[in-house]
């Protein structure tokens, strides 16, 4: 028995499958039916990749709106790369600065790892102020 086509129409969720159109190719697919399950595959995979963008873009844009760096850790990371370009970060372009957070850790730990006493105690005195503030703003909201 073939199994009738699914309608074309949006749904409230944005797909293009009303949920009866899925369900019936999953019975038609359960009883045997090849078609039913070639037809269903690539539109489960079709709304698996919609939803995955969209819950990369959703984190995406959370993640920039909480990296706001407070004024005083920013110049101070500018200041140690400036100080450490030359002789530890001589790979990064001169024109470079981190703006992450993870940007922030792996060049603290480039500088840690690579610069001299001085360095790896500012380094690791940023890390902390670093940990220090995201713990403060995850614990506000």
């Amino acid at each position: 028995m073939p199994v009738p086509r699914p309608t074309r129409s949006r749904n409230k969720c944005g797909g293009n499958l009303k949920h009866d159109d899925i369900t019936r190719l999953l019975r038609a697919s359960r009883d045997g039916d090849a078609a039913a399950l070639d037809e269903l595959l690539p539109l489960v995979y079709q709304e698996l990749r919609r939803g995955a963008r969209r819950a990369a873009l959703t984190v995406r844009v959370t993640l920039r709106s909480a990296m706001t760096l407070d004024p005083a850790l920013d110049a101070e990371v500018r200041s140690l790369v400036d100080e450490y370009r030359e002789r530890c970060l001589w790979f990064v372009r001169s024109d470079y600065y981190p703006s992450t957070p993870d940007e922030i850790l792996r060049v603290l730990r480039w500088i840690r790892a690579r610069g001299d006493r001085e360095a790896f105690q500012r380094a690791g005195k940023i890390e902390e102020w670093l940990s220090r503030t995201s713990s403060e703003k995850s614990a506000a909201s």
